[in-house]
């Protein structure tokens, strides 16, 4: 059985422009395309490889930016990147958003990791930066300067 998102990965390797796959309302299927011309292509590799089509669920389809295989790149990239330097807990993709998702371990450090996407070529505009899955409070961030008053 394939691990992770090897299915995913294979459609978009079937479908050049498939940006996606999520049930939407009412649990209907849902492609994310770039260019809908290529619905049938994808309904056929969807339903093969994600088993998610059918007459009981008909496919819907929307509009995307990026495609998958670029948000898993990108994903990839950025694990090792933003999580080795620590300025994230998580780091996903969320396919109705068409989005990287990076969860900062600090909100302070957004613009840090900002720079660090613009820095390996990932458009800022394919990423969504939120509170990380085990964020702390900021006044326990451990390099955080302390200020002392006295009485």
């Amino acid at each position: 059985m394939p691990r992770g998102d090897e299915l995913y990965w294979r459609v978009g390797c079937m479908v050049p422009g498939f940006g996606g796959f999520y049930l939407g309302d009412g649990g209907n299927p849902t492609i994310v395309l770039l260019d809908p011309r290529d619905s049938a292509s994808a309904r056929v590799a969807v339903s093969r490889l994600l088993g998610g089509c059918s007459s009981a669920h008909p496919c819907r389809y929307v509009q995307g930016q990026f495609t998958y295989i670029d948000l898993a790149t990108w994903r990839d990239s950025l694990i090792l990147d933003l999580f080795a330097r620590h300025l994230a807990t998580s780091m996903g993709i969320n396919q109705q958003a068409n989005r990287v998702t990076v969860g900062a371990a600090y909100m302070s450090d957004s613009a840090r990791i900002a720079a660090r996407l613009m820095d390996l070529g990932i458009p800022l505009k394919a990423v969504i930066i939120g509170r990380g899955l085990r964020g702390r409070a900021e006044a326990r961030r451990p390099d955080a300067q302390r200020m002392r008053t006295g009485p």
